[in-house]
C-alpha cells in the first residue's frame, strides 16, 4: 500500500477479488495499461524506503530535470505509478 494522508494505492493482484468484483476482469488483462498515477509526497525518501521494503519491484529514487526527485512503479495490471516529492530540492 501507498499512503499519503487519507489517500491511499493499494497494488494487488486482482486475482484476490471476488469473481463477481467489477473490476477482476479475464486473467491476463492489463486494464491499466497507459494510465499513469502521479501520487505527491512530503517525503519521497521514506516512501521510496517503504515501498522497498515490501519487496515490489520499485524503480531508484532519481533527480528529474523538472527538479522534483521521484521513484516509479507498475502493478501486476499495467498501472504505472510515480510517487514524487511536493517540493524542488
Amino acid at each position: 500500500m501507498l499512503r499519503n494522508g487519507d489517500a491511499v494505492i493499494a497494488i494487488n493482484s486482482r486475482s484476490v477479488l471476488s469473481s463477481d468484483h467489477p473490476l477482476r476482469g479475464a486473467i491476463g488483462d492489463r486494464v491499466g495499461l497507459g494510465v499513469e498515477i502521479v501520487l505527491k509526497v512530503a517525503d519521497v525518501e521514506d516512501a521510496h524506503r517503504k515501498a522497498d521494503e515490501s519487496g515490489w519491484p520499485i524503480s531508484a529514487l532519481a533527480m528529474q530535470p523538472w527538479g522534483l526527485r521521484d521513484f516509479r512503479l507498475v502493478d501486476p495490471d499495467g498501472y504505472y505509478v510515480r510517487v514524487t516529492s511536493t517540493h524542488r530540492n
